[in-house]
């Protein structure tokens, strides 16, 4: 019996930890299904409580290691694998055409048009969920969807065309929560001199997985080209976990680092407000730490505290967020109205969107341009070794190289000249008219010298100066990526930029890499010419420059009309 007894004491006492853990976890940032899962395991079995250990500690470890820095490069390994996934699907697309028994490229272009219909009617989804739900949790439920998927690819067999393409439209789906929510976490967790470089960095990681992918599918295609698929998958699933764990109060663990395995010290260690500290208090007074004769919180007790904690937390994101709408302008192009109509409805969202003009064109211009660069990453392998004369696995690797090299350096210098242009005083500002107008002059000139050498590109055979010409327009046309990207986040309030990235998204595969690559091939197929297509695509970018144009003109006269303002309200506090 007192054996017995002295189990029971050891089990109390280890639900006394695991209470102790939860709580400082939820103070920490914590979700309230992680303490939920911790408070079951008193009465499961014992697999199930190593299984729940084994989460906490995941979890404990995931907090302990959080920084927005740690988070910018985590991001962008993300998004390598992401973009591997589009780049393997063009490196291994002529291998997937002969198995499945010789279909033609307008067959081959619903691969893509589906993968892009899925993401286009997701991603708002997710970004209108993200406004009640957290974030992160909802990115690794895409990625786990984007995992599922890319392993039921690599199980289709040579004949079934139709799995093929309700497995590449899952994988669509699966991205878009990533995509279109990870740009607005980066955005709130970079320093302000830098949110631009930032946004460069994680888009870096698009040419760089694009690249790899289409590398890898040179070598797959050889071997099995399944095989690409599920190897992906499995590397994609650590990373699909760790996402789920990361802590919504990661910016300010950049400023106070500290180990939740140490209960009430971790919690402390992060207060930043009154509340921080009274719900510390309450914490370490409820909870049975030096006292060993102090009676265990009770299951009640312990929810009401519980309960306490997460109307803290969330008290203070509201603050949080009213703190920002005020201190910073409502957003280029946007009326108060439009403001008051976002807070109460998905529709009133959308209609201040689409009557923010900046937003509308700039949105509406990265349409055009990922028409023109989704579709050359799905036929430009095949179509240049045609215009070349060159075999597929060569114009694979050397488009790969290209992709890798010009890529990563064009976006990375893209970032850093927004950054460096808007480093005055005058463009100082969250969501300042001028930076708006900057970033998207930026875009105007560099899609222009990309339309031209594109089009030089596809008018020759010599390899050498045919590949020259299309580095420089992949140099420039990924430059665009992180300038575009902070105009349309900055373009914007900040209750609306992930429905805002949504949006663009929405729009961009809608108008862009939807049609294009079934349009591309349909006029290989009827024109019986690669370089007909090409030449289309090439001349298509004047209208992204004519569509950028237009925004930068309608976000000066918002810059001219902000001044205007200004100095009226100066004007009448001198009055005063």
């Amino acid at each position: 019996s007192m054996t017995m007894r002295r189990r029971e004491d050891d089990d109390e006492d280890d639900v006394l930890v695991g209470d102790q853990d939860d709580e400082a976890a939820l103070l920490a940032g914590g979700d309230l299904g992680d303490v939920a899962l911790s408070a079951k395991t008193g009465g499961e079995d014992e697999f199930g409580c190593c299984c729940a250990g084994r989460r906490r500690r995941l979890r404990d470890w995931v907090h302990a290691h959080a920084s927005p820095r740690r988070l910018l490069w985590f991001f962008a390994l993300a998004q390598v694998f992401i973009y591997y996934d589009r780049g393997l699907m063009a490196g291994i697309l002529d291998e997937v055409q002969t198995d499945m028994g010789g279909i033609s490229d307008t067959q081959a272009g619903l691969f893509a048009s589906c993968f892009t219909g899925g993401f286009m009617l997701a991603a708002p989804v997710f970004a209108h969920l993200s406004k009640t739900c957290n974030s992160f949790r909802l990115m690794a439920i895409g990625l786990f969807i984007w995992c599922i998927a890319t392993f039921l690819s690599g199980l289709v067999q040579s004949d079934d065309f139709r799995m093929l393409l309700i497995a590449r439209t899952l994988t669509g789906v699966g991205e878009a929560s990533f995509a279109g929510l990870a740009p607005t976490c980066l955005d709130d967790v970079a320093p302000a001199k830098h949110r631009t470089s930032w946004l460069g960095i994680f888009y870096m990681s698009i040419p760089v997985g694009g690249a790899l992918g289409y590398i890898a599918g040179g070598m797959f295609a050889n071997v099995a080209w399944q095989l690409a698929f599920i190897t992906e998958a499995l590397i994609m699933v650590p990373l699909a976990i760790v996402t789920w764990y990361i802590p919504t109060n990661i910016k300010h663990l950049g400023k106070h680092q500290h180990n939740l395995i140490g209960a009430s010290a971790g919690a402390s260690a992060i207060a930043h407000s009154p509340d921080d500290v009274a719900l510390t208090s309450l914490s370490a007074n409820a909870s049975p730490r030096t006292n060993s004769s102090t009676k265990p919180v009770t299951g009640s007790a312990k929810a009401g505290l519980l309960d306490t904690v997460r109307r803290g937390h969330r008290r203070r994101c509201s603050r949080h967020a009213s703190e920002r709408s005020t201190t910073s302008s409502t957003g280029v192009g946007h009326d108060a109205g439009a403001s008051a109509r976002s807070r109460n409805s998905f529709y009133g969202d959308v209609v201040a969107l689409l009557t923010n003009k900046v937003y509308l064109f700039t949105a509406l211009g990265y349409a055009s341009l990922v028409f023109v660069v989704g579709s050359l990453a799905f036929w430009g392998p095949k179509d240049f070794a045609k215009i070349l004369n060159t075999s597929i696995k060569e114009t694979t690797e050397a488009i790969g190289m290209i992709t890798f090299v010009c890529g990563m350096i064009g976006t990375g210098f893209g970032g850093w000249l927004d950054d460096y242009l808007k480093s005055g005083a005058e463009y100082q500002g969250a969501s300042a008219p001028a930076g708006v107008a900057v970033s998207l002059k930026i875009g105007c000139v560099f899609s222009l010298i990309a339309a031209v050498c594109s089009i030089l590109s596809v008018t020759t055979k010599d390899m050498t100066f045919s590949l020259g010409m299309l580095s420089i327009a992949d140099f420039f046309l990924f430059g665009t990526s992180a300038p575009t990207s902070a105009a349309l986040l900055t373009a914007v309030p900040d209750e609306l930029r992930s429905l805002g990235m949504s949006g663009s998204i929405f729009l961009m595969h809608l108008l862009g890499d939807l049609p294009s690559p079934v349009l591309i091939g349909f006029i290989t197929d009827e024109t019986e010419s690669v370089k007909s297509a090409l030449l289309f695509l090439s001349f298509w970018l004047v209208i992204t420059v004519g569509l950028w144009y237009w925004a930068y003109l309608w976000a000066l006269k918002a810059a001219d009309d902000a001044d205007v303002a200004t100095i009226d309200a100066m004007a009448a506090n001198a009055n005063r």
